[in-house]
């Protein structure tokens, strides 16, 4: 004979304890009664379901811990602003805030947080609402720098540029440094970099285009690196030097480069005097 409970009963049961269900033997069994809301949050979500969309209705609060799940369930909703109203957890809230646009709200909370992550977080958002000067911040604060980048590079910003080697020197970004000094067209710092980073061939291919008077200074600091590994491939490499015949019309690069650090120097002059 079977043993039925009255489950509209049973799912009020206190947690932990158990209802008991027939079986087709002799033998009952029981099953634990999963626990149910509690009746504060079910009044608030039920208050929410009936309330009108503009949402001026004063809700019943929630018990404390579940102001993040009745956030979670305004979110959902659509309310979004009473989400953050109601929202403790504070990377939820910034999240809130970000979907909302409130600008105000997410910088207290990152300054709260204070994690790279969320400062590039409202970076992207101040940038997308044309505040420059709060993503400049935000970006600092983060350490963003391929942000600052985009910014300072906007904004032909010399300056801030100069800033950004040290800050990218320092995090150890020697891409991000070596693009600023390309940028900046201080190419001795560009190849002192790239030197400082063992990366020797790309230095003489640097010094080749950009700075032919340093050119044979590259290429024995690359035989030197090379003659460690392999003599013979670092035997193979012609020093402009010993072997003028196989660099034809270097004077004339020399004399280029002269010329355009000439008009470098004649360009940060006039700049520096505007100022």
């Amino acid at each position: 004979m079977a043993i039925f409970f009255d489950y509209t009963c049973a799912r009020h049961a206190p947690r932990g304890t158990h209802r008991g269900a027939g079986s087709r033997g002799s033998t009952p069994y029981s099953s634990p009664v999963r626990p149910t809301r509690k009746a504060g949050a079910v009044r608030s979500e039920t208050a929410v379901e009936a309330a009108p969309p503009s949402m001026d209705a004063d809700l019943p609060p929630p018990p404390q811990d579940h102001h993040n799940s009745m956030a979670e369930f305004l979110e959902a909703k659509g309310y979004v602003e009473q989400a953050l109203t109601v929202a403790t957890d504070e990377n939820y809230k910034f999240d809130l805030a970000v979907q909302l646009g409130r600008l105000d709200v997410a910088m207290s909370i990152a300054e709260a947080l204070n994690t790279p992550r969320r400062w590039k977080q409202l970076g992207e958002l101040a940038l997308s609402r044309g505040d420059i000067q709060l993503a400049e911040d935000c970006y600092i604060k983060g350490k963003d720098l391929s942000g600052l980048l985009l910014i300072y590079q906007a904004k032909a910003d010399a300056e801030g540029m100069e800033t950004l080697v040290s800050m990218a020197k320092e995090e150890g970004k020697m891409n991000i440094a070596f693009l600023v000094l390309f940028l900046l067209g201080r190419m001795d710092e560009c190849m002192g970099l790239l030197a400082e980073a063992g990366r020797y061939p790309e230095a003489a291919l640097l010094a080749r285009t950009y700075l032919p008077s340093k050119m044979s200074d590259a290429v024995k600091s690359w035989k030197q690196d090379l003659s460690t590994k392999n003599k013979t491939a670092a035997e193979s490499l012609a020093d402009p030097e010993a072997y003028s015949n196989l660099f034809p019309d270097l004077e004339v690069a020399i004399q280029a480069e002269g010329l355009r650090n000439q008009m470098s120097c004649l360009l940060y002059t006039s700049d520096a005097a505007d100022e």
